[in-house]
């Protein structure tokens, strides 16, 4: 076994888990021959909180016990683990896509199976987060020894990860061919006795599976051919084990044919002087002008064999698919479809209102009676609550901004005394304003390219907020409502 480990080395004497990686290895994984790693950053200090890392071998019979004299690692949060059972994930050989679990742990050429143990109220980010000198060590330590800033990647912090490598290959690799349409595969087999082995090819054309092809390998061979009715064009390979244990799983592969390199050169520089209002926003600067001098072209100039039409040609009906379930709305500002876009616009509005179940946010700065009457009086279910956000914008004296606010706050009484409960509050920013216009229904929320009285007048877009950034939009947006210091009721 082998233990990757970032510690915080408090001054107190204690050693708190920053990342843990348990792995364990094969005899053949040549690059650990190297003695054990014991770091610290330049600004260590004694008598202050401080992080080192170590990569060593450890007892699996108790992977919390720290080599030397330093003691057991001290937990100070509660964990979940991830899958849960004896289950592990498994993950491509390659660190790809959007989840950065694979960009924190080690590189390997064999896929991997990882189990996480997840500190679920980050107590540990939290002793890390204020303090920008242990984030600076954090970075040194992290950059320097395991290849990645673990700053840039805060989820991963206070987390224990074991690893697992599967017992019959150390390296699979493939290209693709097209005289004879097939891929060309290379194995580099562990040692010991070989493990039979049964590769799954899946080819997919417009989205949709067309084939599927099997070959078995019976643990001899270091290249292989695996032929196919159509070159290559995004596939999923799946490796299995004799006991039919998937032990590779790599999706949406497919295969590069050429290259175009694309050549500048600096002909000129144009300086630019920015005279502002301000002195802060005085500056001088040089921007280069390029011109393109070559192209080149590295690889197969050919047209792949197998375009995809049906998807260029389906590509309307995703248009009206993504409308229709209001992840992307298009108003086209055309005069000549004007009655049209407004009656559309205000109608997809108010059913984004209408889907949330318990509470509904509306983050808009000109938000005013009129746009109440259109959109908050079409809401059909009783018990949803409607919050409403509003600020002053720069263009807006005082005296009219008060006035708005004043017809606002008339509105929303006289709609909650029709409905017999609160059902809708209105809040003003204080100090501060925001520019872009947010929908909230419950946890789904969209990003409105315009104000709610323009929706259909002019050129714009409804995009949905993908759920990277869903979460923490909302939470800024609760933080304003709950948050006197920030907003006030409008009375």
């Amino acid at each position: 076994m082998r233990r990757t480990i970032v510690t915080l080395d408090t001054k107190d004497g204690k050693y708190i888990p920053v990342f843990v990686v348990m792995e364990e290895l094969y005899p053949d994984m040549q690059d650990y021959n190297d003695s054990s790693l014991h770091k610290r950053p330049n600004s260590y200090a004694e008598g202050k909180d401080n992080l080192s890392l170590s990569i060593e071998d450890f007892s699996k019979d108790n992977p919390f016990e720290l080599n030397g004299s330093c003691g057991s690692l001290e937990i100070i949060g509660e964990y979940a683990v991830e899958p849960g059972n004896d289950l592990y994930m498994l993950l491509p050989s390659i660190n790809e896509g959007l989840n950065t679990l694979g960009k924190v742990l080690p590189i390997r050429e064999c896929p991997r199976e990882v189990k996480c143990m997840i500190e679920k109220d980050r107590e540990v980010w939290g002793l890390l987060a204020g303090n920008e000198r242990l984030q600076n060590q954090l970075r040194y330590l992290t950059k320097k020894y395991l290849g990645f800033d673990l700053t840039l990647y805060p989820e991963h912090i206070g987390n224990f990860y074991w690893v697992r490598y599967n017992a019959s290959f150390k390296k699979l690799s493939f290209r693709a061919s097209n005289n004879p349409n097939g891929l060309i595969g290379e194995i580099a087999w562990r040692k010991g006795k070989p493990n039979p082995l049964r590769i799954i090819i899946t080819d997919k054309h417009s989205g949709y599976p067309v084939y599927t092809v099997i070959k078995e390998l019976n643990g001899t061979e270091r290249a292989f051919f695996i032929d196919t009715p159509l070159y290559p064009n995004l596939l999923t390979i799946e490796v299995q084990n004799d006991d039919g244990k998937n032990i590779m799983l790599e999706e949406n592969v497919t295969f590069l044919q050429g290259i175009m390199l694309d050549m500048g050169i600096q002909t000129m520089e144009l300086k630019l002087k920015k005279q502002g209002k301000k002195a802060k926003d005085n500056y001088e600067v040089s921007i280069p002008k390029f011109t393109n001098a070559s192209k080149s072209f590295v690889g197969d100039r050919q047209t792949s064999t197998n375009p995809e039409y049906f998807t260029i040609a389906d590509s309307l009906s995703r248009q009206k698919a993504d409308q229709e379930a209001l992840n992307f709305v298009f108003f086209d500002g055309e005069l000549s479809n004007k009655e049209k876009n407004v009656r559309q616009a205000k109608e997809t509005v108010r059913r984004m209102i209408s889907m949330g179940k318990n509470v509904s946010y509306i983050c808009d700065p000109y938000f005013n009676a009129d746009d109440f009457v259109e959109y908050v009086y079409y809401i059909q279910n009783l018990s949803l609550d409607v919050k409403v956000i509003v600020c002053k914008s720069p263009q807006e004296n005082a005296v009219v901004y008060k006035k708005r606010l004043k017809s606002l706050a008339e509105k929303t009484k006289e709609y909650n005394e029709k409905m017999g409960r609160i059902v809708v509050e209105c809040r003003s920013l204080k100090g501060f304003s925001f520019h872009d216009r947010f929908l909230y229904a419950d946890e789904t929320g969209w990003l409105l390219g315009s104000s709610f009285s323009e929706f259909g007048h002019r050129t714009t877009t409804i995009c949905k907020i993908p759920r990277s950034h869903g979460r923490m939009i909302l939470d800024r947006i609760k933080s304003w409502w709950t948050d006197d210091k920030k907003s006030e009721p409008i009375v």
